[in-house]
């Protein structure tokens, strides 16, 4: 059994004139991961010395088919789960704009208790004060 390997750059197979021989201990290993792959069901080979080099490449391009379709759903369960964390991140974006909202509204309203509280504690003292100069000048003159 001879597989030559396909050379890309050159569009042909590298081992133009001379073929390698791939090594039946390869190919029944090769059939048995594919053998105990998920999913996979086995291929009714026979032993591999009777297999054609044909039959053999025609499995390996099954397999190939199934496991870059594989790959694509999982992509694609990848790009969904994706959006939903983006959708989730939109929305937990909303939340922390609201709750920068509240927190402004907060921080708003407790300047204005302050100002206000300020503010009273101020005329408290001027009132004080002021009765203070009062009764001294109520004393002054009395005196």
């Amino acid at each position: 059994m001879s597989i030559e390997p396909w050379n890309k750059k050159r569009g042909r197979c590298s081992g133009v004139g001379r073929k390698r021989e791939l090594p039946a201990v390869w190919v029944v290993r090769l059939f048995a991961c594919l053998d105990s792959l998920p999913g996979i069901r086995s291929f009714g080979f026979e032993r591999c010395e009777k297999v054609e080099n044909e039959k053999v490449l025609k499995a390996i391009e099954d397999v190939r088919k199934k496991i870059v379709k594989g790959l694509g759903e999982i992509g694609e369960d990848l790009l969904e789960e994706l959006g939903q964390v983006r959708m989730g991140m939109d929305g937990i974006k909303g939340q922390i704009g609201e709750l920068k909202g509240q927190l402004d509204d907060l921080e708003k309203n407790m300047n204005e208790r302050f100002d206000r509280f300020e503010e009273n504690r101020l005329k408290k003292v001027i009132e004080e004060q002021i009765e203070a100069d009062m009764r001294r000048t109520s004393r002054g003159a009395r005196h």
